[in-house]
């Protein structure tokens, strides 16, 4: 019996689950992203984004090079809130 493939670790996602939701319909990779929720985690898709194209590209039977790749997005860089702040008020009496 074989192991768990899985796809992508960050959000324990498995092959089987991805090929689930793939025949159930969301075979579109943006959408497929919301519904699974791969490429979401810490990892950002680096990890598992093209085995999922690997994977919606067989099921749809093209080339993983046919498929656009989902909208990547900066990662998220906190600012303290006193740079939002600006200058300290300076009071004069």
């Amino acid at each position: 019996m074989m192991g768990k493939k899985f796809v992508c670790y960050c959000e324990d996602l498995t092959e089987e689950d991805v090929l689930k939701a793939i025949r159930l319909g969301y075979n579109d990779i943006e959408v497929l992203k919301r519904y699974t929720g791969f490429s979401t985690g810490p990892c950002q898709g680096k990890t598992c984004l093209l085995q999922v194209l690997r994977l919606l590209a067989a099921e749809k039977k093209l080339k993983p090079s046919d498929q656009h790749m989902t909208t990547q997005r900066p990662l998220i860089d906190p600012v303290r809130l006193g740079v939002l702040a600006g200058d300290k008020m300076k009071c004069t009496s």
